[in-house]
């Protein structure tokens, strides 16, 4: 189940801006570097699942259509070898001779060691490399203050319960060919705030294969099952 949410995820991961249910100041500001062609270092937080990776990838495809994106932006997973202080020093300086702007998005950025983030705050303040640096993170106070305050910040939260109803009917449609949303689904989400994107699409799933909406809604938050209730 774990690789069908994950494969749904990425068929409904959105393209653009337009595409993004929700987190409406946000997007307003993504349209705003967007539309000014500038390439600042930006920090993406809140909470888990709420599509701050996603919103990067959106960002940088619409600041640089005229580079080819595989040579131009870069994802880090910060937890994995490929962001030590060597692997990224060596990034850096491996894509230097490219043309233009160069964008690198660290995933769980909040993973970063403290070496990494006083390289890359020099990076940044020399403002030399061509390089435009994208931090996402679910906890954001585990970036230093000097890194934070070189980004502009751009917040993303939970959905509401409208946004979420607004979502769930979006992928319900797309699994069930546009069959109305189950009202037992949204019930259960609405009573226990799913509000992550993510979370949402991962209960849909178990929910379309078959899973009681108390159920797939609990799983999708990592809550226990309830007991049944006694008579």
């Amino acid at each position: 189940m774990a690789r069908e949410s994950e494969a749904l995820r990425d068929t409904l991961r959105p393209e653009s801006l337009d595409g993004i249910v929700g987190n409406t100041v946000a997007k307003k500001m993504c349209h705003r570097i967007i539309e000014r062609k500038s390439h600042e270092s930006i920090l993406f937080y809140g909470p888990i699942g709420t599509g701050k990776t996603c919103l990067a990838s959106i960002v940088a495809k619409e600041l640089l259509p005229e580079w080819g994106l595989a040579n131009h932006v870069h994802h880090i997973n910060s937890s994995s070898d490929a962001a030590t202080l060597d692997a990224v020093r060596e990034m850096i300086e491996k894509d230097s001779h490219l043309i233009g702007t160069r964008i690198k998005i660290f995933d769980e950025a909040h993973a970063l060691s403290p070496k990494v983030q006083e390289l890359l705050l020099t990076e940044i303040d020399s403002n030399t490399s061509g390089n435009a640096y994208f931090f996402c993170t679910s906890n954001h106070s585990k970036l230093s203050p000097a890194l934070r305050d070189r980004c502009t910040k751009i917040e993303l939260k939970l959905l509401s319960p409208e946004e979420a109803r607004e979502l769930i009917e979006r992928v319900w449609r797309w699994l069930k060919f546009g069959d109305d949303p189950p009202n037992d689904f949204i019930a259960e989400a609405q009573r226990l705030k799913l509000g992550s994107p993510r979370q949402i699409i991962n209960a849909l799933a178990e929910y379309h294969d078959g899973k009681p909406a108390n159920d797939a809604v609990r799983d999708a938050l990592g809550m226990t099952t309830e007991a049944p209730t006694r008579r």
